[in-house]
């Protein structure tokens, strides 16, 4: 009987857990299908440091206009929350801390001086 208690206990366990598993996963699905909706399948997918956010972009390739806008979002990975959302023109974009984020915009003048951009995740919340 005893035994019978514990193989019920244990399946309840593992139940719970499964549950919680698919729900991680539906989370991350839902986050990516909504990045894909503000910036097209052609995205690259960067996490801070920690893991704690994700940062979806638009890849550049070589073929694109000088001067082109690229998007950008962040999301919080355990809420699936959009934190951020902005553009840069030809520059790059980048985690310099688990909680900062950089961008340099090149200008679309061409002997002028590019614009670099720094924000704290963390206080968007």
């Amino acid at each position: 009987m005893l035994k019978l208690i514990k193989l019920g206990l244990i399946g309840i366990f593992l139940n719970c857990t499964g549950n919680h598993a698919v729900s991680t996963s539906q989370t991350s699905v839902d986050v990516l299908r909504m990045a894909q909706q503000k910036l097209g399948t052609r995205t690259a997918i960067v996490d801070s440091p920690e893991g704690k956010y994700r940062l979806f972009y638009q890849r550049q390739d070589g073929t694109q206009q000088l001067n082109r806008q690229f998007k950008f979002i962040v999301i919080e990975v355990s809420t699936g929350k959009l934190l951020r959302e902005g553009t840069f023109v030809q520059g790059y974009i980048k985690w310099v801390s688990a909680k900062e984020l950089e961008w340099m915009n090149k200008s679309k003048q061409y002997n002028s001086e590019p614009s670099i951009t720094k924000i704290d995740i963390s206080a968007t919340n």
